[in-house]
């Protein structure tokens, strides 16, 4: 039984990645309609997948390992029209050995400005 320990050193946090699935409206396979309430729930390591439609929030990502994938035509717009604008995606607190991936990069487009 000594095998046991090394062999769960040997998994990494992407064997337990989850898949979350954002749209706008809530239905079968839909886990969010809010970009931000997924990235809240998710943990190091998890996918969002965001279908298509245009969100009106700013994501924040503080201290998660996360990747972000969009369908073509998923877009964020700002949520204030005040001229002082949050980011569309703010991304702090990693660690060295954390990224953030975006697989769309039209994702975080600037619209409805």
């Amino acid at each position: 039984m000594q095998w046991l320990p090394l062999a769960l050193c040997a998994l990494t946090p992407s064997v337990f990645a989850g898949t979350w699935t954002v749209a706008k409206t809530a239905g079968p396979g839909v886990d969010f309609t809010s970009i931000q309430a997924a990235v809240d729930t998710a943990v190091d390591g998890d996918r969002i997948l965001i279908l298509s439609g245009t969100y009106a929030e700013n994501v924040v990502i503080d201290g998660k390992a996360l990747t972000l994938h969009g369908e073509s035509v998923a877009s964020l717009q700002h949520t204030s029209l005040t001229g002082t604008h949050a980011p569309l995606l703010a991304v702090r607190n990693l660690a060295a050995s954390q990224t953030v991936q975006i697989n769309e990069p039209d994702l975080f487009r600037v619209t409805g400005v």
